[in-house]
């Protein structure tokens, strides 16, 4: 059980969260493009293929740690403080009273079933801009050559 989330961290309620890299482990091979999009020297694909971001979820791999895949919040001082806990902590600041009031403390969803999990994936990246927004109406796109 982790320490009580401390009344002084409220304010990380109300500004951008800085979350450390979260890379996790898994059982197929990848990661070489998140590798060069975080700039990393030697990109390769390795057994750390997902970048788990605002993840309140762990991972469950046997082996690994019991808190894999959770995302930290990296703190002016040089400390960590895990996103889950935090939410536990102010969940109406972190997720607002509607949330809160319909669907309890809790950034994802979960199957009522213990041996099931249902996980909830965001893309928190806008959509590419669709070929009519790019080029206008079919009738003025550039031709192909």
């Amino acid at each position: 059980m982790a320490a009580p989330i401390p009344a002084s961290l409220a304010s990380l309620t109300r500004r951008p969260l800085p979350l450390a890299r979260n890379r996790v482990y898994r059982l197929w091979r990848g990661g070489a493009l998140l590798d060069r999009m975080q700039g990393q020297p030697d990109p390769a694909d390795r057994n750390l293929p997902e970048e788990w971001v605002g993840s309140t979820t762990v991972s469950r791999l046997p082996g690994r740690p019991s808190d894999e895949g959770l995302s930290r919040i990296t703190l002016p001082d040089g400390g960590a403080v895990v996103l889950k806990e935090l939410i536990e902590a102010f969940p109406e600041a972190m997720l607002g009273a509607a949330h809160v009031a319909h669907l309890g403390p809790s950034w994802g969803s979960s199957a009522s079933s213990s041996t099931r999990r249902c996980v909830c994936r965001s893309n928190l990246i806008r959509a590419p801009p669709s070929p009519s927004s790019i080029w206008g109406p079919p009738s003025e796109r550039p031709k192909p050559p």
